[in-house]
């Protein structure tokens, strides 16, 4: 991306120096560099903005907002996933809006705000039904897992998280299943069930295992 970057400004080539500022702002958002991808994917937004890029324009802002979430700046995040909502309402970008939702919903959990983040859990999971993108349905379902777990409905919150996990486990959703099988052993702790929760816990070790290993070798590589 720098090399490409390098090449198009020699060239005066704005569109092409604002696609190598969104993607080195997705490697550093994959590295966990939260401050670099926000410097990187602020560059990407203002060209977005002077060219009107609609399509473009909510995405970065939602991955802004999922930087800044990272960073544990809930403010910050909100203003712009609701930059990102804004946009996405008026384009009718179902796949935004489904994002933002489940985002807007995490947020509300953190703040204890639970009818609200039900609310939100359940307008993404409408817009994947909608889209048929049935994905990202697995963050979703272990989120409300998580609401009913903190609500303490245990029951329910253990048929989301198992129904969230099968979903990851379909579509290779592999951070969020290893998050699943994490609060699965939570809530079986809860119930009383130790040997559930153990083995829940020894599918969450094993697999958060595999995806550390695959990040160092990631990082070898890099060396």
């Amino acid at each position: 991306y720098t090399e490409s970057h390098s090449l198009f400004s020699k060239g005066k080539n704005l569109s092409g120096t604002t696609d190598c500022y969104a993607g080195i702002g997705l490697v550093y958002y994959f590295r966990g560099e939260w401050r670099n991808c926000i410097r990187y994917l602020m560059l990407t937004a203002e060209y977005e903005k002077q060219t009107n890029d609609e399509e473009g324009l909510p995405e970065t802002y939602f991955n802004i907002g999922c930087a800044y979430y990272k960073l544990g700046l809930s403010d910050s995040a909100r203003h712009f996933y609701k930059l990102a909502e804004t946009i996405a309402e008026r384009t009718k970008n179902n796949r935004v809006l489904s994002a933002t939702c489940n985002n807007f919903g995490e947020i509300a959990l953190d703040e204890k705000k639970y009818t609200t983040a039900l609310q939100y859990f359940q307008r993404s999971i409408e817009f994947k039904k909608q889209l048929g993108y049935f994905e990202g349905m697995g963050e979703n379902y272990i989120n409300l897992g998580k609401l009913y777990m903190e609500t303490g409905n245990t029951g329910k919150a253990i048929d989301y998280v198992t129904s969230g996990i099968e979903y990851c486990r379909r579509y290779h959703a592999n951070e969020d299943q290893a998050n699943g099988y994490l609060v699965l052993s939570q809530l079986y702790e809860k119930s009383g069930n130790d040997v559930a929760s153990l083995m829940a816990y020894k599918k969450y070790v094993k697999i958060n295992d595999t995806l550390n290993n695959l990040r160092f070798a990631g990082q070898v590589a890099e060396w």
